[in-house]
């Protein structure tokens, strides 16, 4: 942490910032909590060697500050699309609303596409389910796919290239993602020279026991899912760094 002069960790009841806050004090790093507001009124003087961490728009805000923009991350890499184990295509708002009512409707997930996140992704069975939409332009891209039961979804903690934890978020107990396929997924995607520093590479297990790539997530902004506080402000700290410092 000796490159960091500052934490600016965001005011809030999540427990990952209570976290952060306290692992950077432990470590020496000088920390301020400031609430989102604030921020947006460039009241936080950010630097180039100022962590900010807290939600995902207030760690998009700063960067915007710095004038740096960190670069899309694929929802699904390219050399991963074969743990898919499902169909994706992309489509928009619109197409979404109009289907929905067709009788040839099928449940699918459906997300926005790309990091600015203009509404959380479900599951749309039917037109109830499109509330989250109303005030989402039809224009809007989306990724939708077939919707799968995954019997369990964990999360895997990617830190220059190695697994550094694995938290379950959903499902039962006794189904677990089999470990030797996260370390190829991994190896593969840092192989093709596109990862972060560090990331999240969502998995889930199917009922045959398959593992399937549910989506990956950047680092600047993820749910710790109980991690460890020192391995997540490594994750935090790493991908904050890289986006502003180029390394």
């Amino acid at each position: 942490m000796a490159t960091l002069e500052r934490a600016f960790v965001q005011s809030g009841d999540e427990p990952e910032f209570d976290a952060l806050a306290g692992e950077f004090e432990r470590r020496g790093v000088p920390v301020e909590r400031f609430l989102a507001k604030r921020l947006r009124r460039r009241q936080v003087p950010i630097t180039a060697r100022t962590l900010v961490a807290g939600s995902v728009p207030v760690v998009l805000a700063a960067l915007r500050q710095l004038d740096r923009e960190p670069p899309p991350l694929p929802d699904y890499p390219a050399c991963l699309t074969h743990l898919l184990r499902r169909r994706v295509w992309s489509s928009t708002v619109e197409a979404v609303r109009r289907g929905v009512d067709s009788p040839e409707w099928r449940p699918r997930f459906v997300k926005p596409l790309g990091a600015k996140k203009r509404f959380t992704g479900r599951v749309v069975h039917g037109p109830y389910d499109l509330g989250d939409l109303a005030g989402v332009s039809g224009k809007l891209a989306v990724l939708c796919s077939e919707g799968v039961e995954f019997a369990s979804e964990h999360r895997a903690f990617v830190l220059r290239g190695e697994v550094v934890g694995v938290r379950r978020y959903a499902g039962e107990g006794g189904a677990e993602p089999d470990p030797d396929v996260v370390r190829d997924a991994v190896a593969r995607w840092g192989a093709s020279g596109e990862a972060p520093a560090a990331y999240a590479l969502d998995v889930g297990v199917l009922p045959p026991g398959e593992t399937a790539l549910v989506e990956v997530n950047d680092a600047y902004g993820l749910g710790a899912y109980d991690l460890e506080p020192a391995r997540y402000a490594d994750l935090v700290a790493a991908r904050w760094l890289e986006i502003v410092e180029g390394g």
